[in-house]
């Protein structure tokens, strides 16, 4: 949770900031930017792409921030040789959602819920959740059922809160 900032000098009162990255950022970015715009008469420009293209775009000297939920490795020697801070400026809760027939009081550990997304497990009955969720296992209907993953295609930073 985070912003990355690349901005050196103070801009000038003409200048424009650009920044780009994490769509759910974007009422804060616009909020922040109200708010520095009224208080400094500096132009910010935040375009909501994804945490993903905003952190290609930082890199490639494409924009003077970036917002990601993805904490960058500062030891990155072009981010020190650019002067680059990382600011912590968000924080966003991430909600798993399921449809289990009957089941409104499932228990997915850490583990659990990564394994899911990346297709580890691959049924209800997995026993990393029935471990958690002894009750459910009567509940599940038979043959046992398969999980069915519904995830985002593009670079997120939130994945990496997971």
């Amino acid at each position: 949770s985070g912003a990355v900032s690349l901005v050196k000098d103070r801009p000038t009162r003409a200048d424009f900031v650009h920044g780009r990255g994490s769509s759910v950022q974007r009422l804060l970015q616009t909020e922040l930017t109200n708010a520095f715009f009224y208080k400094e008469r500096v132009n910010i420009h935040y375009v909501p792409t994804s945490s993903g293209q905003g952190r290609a775009s930082l890199r490639a000297f494409e924009c003077h921030f970036a917002g990601s939920e993805s904490i960058l490795d500062m030891s990155d020697p072009e981010f020190i040789r650019r002067g680059m801070q990382m600011l912590p400026l968000f924080a966003v809760g991430v909600a798993v959602l399921y449809n289990l027939h009957e089941v409104d009081d499932l228990v997915l550990s850490r583990s659990a819920v990564n394994k899911l997304f990346l297709g580890d497990i691959v049924s209800w009955d997995h026993a990393e959740i029935v471990q958690h969720n002894p009750h459910i296992a009567s509940l599940l209907p038979q043959p046992r059922e398969m999980v069915l993953r519904v995830v985002r295609r593009t670079k997120s930073g939130t994945t990496t809160a997971l």
